[in-house]
């Protein structure tokens, strides 16, 4: 899954670029897309393991 990688891989590097250029309304507006499209997968679609159920919900707190 695209999403999977690109925590696995880039974020920390996104992350740091956003914080050089002091733009952290796009992390927020993004993390507020992301807790949205996980609110909705997790109506339909049970977690693939245990340990996705527990960072989803980490995310949600």
């Amino acid at each position: 899954m695209a999403i999977d990688r690109f925590f696995k891989i880039n974020v920390l590097s996104w992350i740091d670029i956003l914080a050089r250029k002091g733009d952290l309304h796009c992390m927020i507006r993004a993390s507020r897309n992301l807790k949205a499209y996980l609110d909705r997968r997790m109506k339909y679609l049970p977690p693939l393991n245990a340990r996705s159920k527990i960072s989803m919900v980490r995310l949600r707190t």
